[in-house]
């Protein structure tokens, strides 16, 4: 219904719009939600594997709302697998990413790794070598060597801040 007729319904029962709407009278949004800051389109960069890195393709897959000052800094990337279910990002979840090319030990990253091959881990590095940690037993660690990261060979494409899936 528009909103100048849905308006005259109050005014005719005589009772402020506020309760007609199921509002509260200090807010103006209804009590049993949650209002939403910022809420930018930020991309789908297609599907990350989260196991067994594959080859890297970005291609635009869609758009999904998310809470960020810049939308521009951030993208999200569908999960292939179940190497990170311990960390609640589960086959199928988009995983946002903050755009950043450098990680501290625990951080989830989004990584590329034997020069084309993209990968969802949890980050540790140890000595020389940088652990790309996963989130469920049944799977080993990837150990590549730190030089991979300066020489280019592996790189970080951001750090994961949120993950979204459908129940």
């Amino acid at each position: 219904m528009p909103f100048d007729k849905l308006k005259i319904i109050p005014k005719a029962l005589d009772i402020p719009d506020y309760i007609l709407m199921g509002w509260s009278k200090d807010n103006w949004y209804k009590e049993n939600t949650i209002p939403v800051k910022n809420n930018h389109l930020v991309p789908v960069f297609g599907t990350i594997p989260a196991g067994t890195p594959m080859l890297a393709v970005q291609d635009i897959e869609s758009y999904e709302a998310a809470d960020v000052e810049n939308p521009l800094d951030y993208f999200y990337l569908r999960v292939k697998g179940d190497s990170m279910i311990n960390a609640n990002i589960m086959n199928g979840s988009l995983v946002l990413i903050k755009k950043q090319n450098y990680a501290e030990g625990g951080n989830i990253i989004a990584c590329i790794v034997n020069g084309d091959e993209a990968t969802l881990k949890r980050y540790k590095k140890v000595g020389s070598n940088i652990l790309l940690m996963l989130e469920n037993n049944k799977y080993q660690p990837i150990i590549v060597n730190a030089n991979d990261f300066k020489n280019g060979y592996a790189y970080i494409l951001g750090i994961a801040t949120e993950v979204k899936f459908k129940l």
